[in-house]
């Protein structure tokens, strides 16, 4: 949250490793830096190319076993702004169409990411703690102290001219194969010995 901006959307990147399987794709979040040069503002943000560039030279030198696999971003949402109901039902925890359109645009192209992250946050009027659980294939909700959080993924995969971002939007080109985006900061090491 701004000081005078009141909420505003968050970026940053995504490190980790992808082992690619002939029926899925497992992609490890170890680590997420936050990009403090992304140009922000209430309902959209966008990454600082300069420092994307900075930060994967660095982790390359430096750590040659992490790769950059994807970028997040935030839906930050005040009581004021929706409730927690509003946020749930009409699923503003999802991809918008202008997050789905930044990666799809032919100009993404060339973008070196495997997934994206959404983090959807909802403050409450009380508090309480709920653990981790799957709300749709791609996503899971959580709540901690007044706050309600939602983790939404998606694989990007080259397509055409174009990424392609799967799950797809209805009435859109087929979705990938299967990916498994294991976050283990967020949902433990369990979920994936579980599947």
């Amino acid at each position: 949250k701004g000081v005078r901006k009141g909420v505003v959307e968050t970026a940053g990147l995504l490190w980790g490793y992808v082992v690619a399987k002939p029926d899925m794709d497992h992609v490890v979040v170890d680590y997420v830096s936050t990009d403090t040069y992304a140009e922000r503002k209430a309902s959209e943000v966008a990454l600082n190319d300069v420092v994307t560039d900075v930060k994967r030279t660095v982790i390359a030198k430096r750590w040659p076993y992490l790769t950059m696999v994807g970028d997040f971003h935030t839906h930050p949402y005040e009581r004021s702004d929706a409730g927690v109901g509003k946020v749930a039902k009409d699923r503003l925890w999802e991809f918008s169409d202008g997050d789905r359109k930044s990666y799809e645009d032919p100009e993404a192209a060339m973008w070196p990411g495997r997934i994206a992250l959404v983090l959807t946050i909802a403050q409450l009027g009380r508090s309480s703690d709920k653990d981790a659980d799957f709300v749709k294939d791609n996503a899971i909700c959580w709540q901690m102290d007044d706050f309600r959080f939602w983790l939404a993924g998606y694989a990007v995969d080259p397509f055409e001219n174009g990424l392609l971002v799967s799950p797809t939007s209805e009435n859109h080109r087929p979705s990938r194969r299967d990916v498994w985006i294991d976050v283990p900061t967020v949902n433990g090491t369990h979920s994936w010995a579980l599947y």
